[in-house]
């Protein structure tokens, strides 16, 4: 049954009053992308030069809620927070302006340039704590309890990226790690989330709202409409 929602997006704590398109992909193995489109007159005037007024909002943070998501066994919220890592303009058929904002979840972060480093009588908490040191806490931030308390006497970070590592880490002890729309999740999956009941579940998001133009082929002399 559809239930209603109410969406709110927010690009450095300023809502969006309005927008074309959203979609928003995730998955436990790496960073979830997200694009949006908005009118173009929202962040510049139409005489301005295309993107003067919105290419400042590249390394914004922008967050999505969509209030009353149905999933089957009750209604829930939904929030993710990304950041806008690029933005184009264009112009569609009906001579509207579009800009459109794409980016990543806040683990991208970790996805720099690869380090050689070692880590000395320390547990996997205390490890993933000293990797997420430079990164600011307002962005990105650790959560959850592993289920490994081990001291370990010596462990070596080679020519992988911080999230490669700590990739490799949690693969190696049994951890989940992954963006759960908030934080990034460090543990045992069952101190943390609740598990899906089915073996398999697949969730899609898309919201798209523009009238299109009217296309028209000619086939065998006949004119005919193929979408409206």
């Amino acid at each position: 049954m559809a239930t209603a929602s109410k969406i709110t997006i927010e690009i450095s704590g300023n809502e969006v009053p309005d927008f074309l398109h959203l979609s928003i992909s995730q998955t436990i193995y790496g960073p979830h992308t997200f694009s949006l489109v908005c009118r173009r007159d929202l962040f510049e005037q139409p005489e301005a030069p295309p993107l003067s007024g919105a290419i400042d909002k590249i390394g914004s943070d922008i967050t999505f809620l969509i209030d009353g998501i149905n999933t089957g066994t009750g209604i829930r919220d939904f929030f993710f927070r990304g950041i806008i890592t690029g933005i184009s303009a264009s112009e569609n058929g009906m001579n509207q302006h579009e800009v459109t904002f794409r980016g990543y979840s806040p683990e991208i972060l970790l996805h720099g340039s690869p380090v050689c480093r070692s880590f000395e009588n320390k547990t996997l908490r205390q490890i993933a704590e000293q990797v997420m040191q430079p990164y600011p806490s307002n962005q990105i931030s650790l959560t959850g309890e592993p289920g490994v308390n081990i001291v370990f006497p010596y462990i070596v970070q080679y020519k992988e990226t911080d999230f490669e590592f700590l990739s490799r880490l949690a693969r190696r002890f049994g951890q989940w790690f992954f963006f759960d729309g908030m934080d990034l999740v460090l543990g045992d999956f069952k101190k943390n989330h609740h598990r899906r009941n089915s073996g398999h579940q697949s969730v899609g998001l898309s919201y798209r709202r523009r009238p299109g133009p009217v296309e028209f082929r000619i086939q065998q002399d006949l004119l005919y409409t193929i979408r409206t």
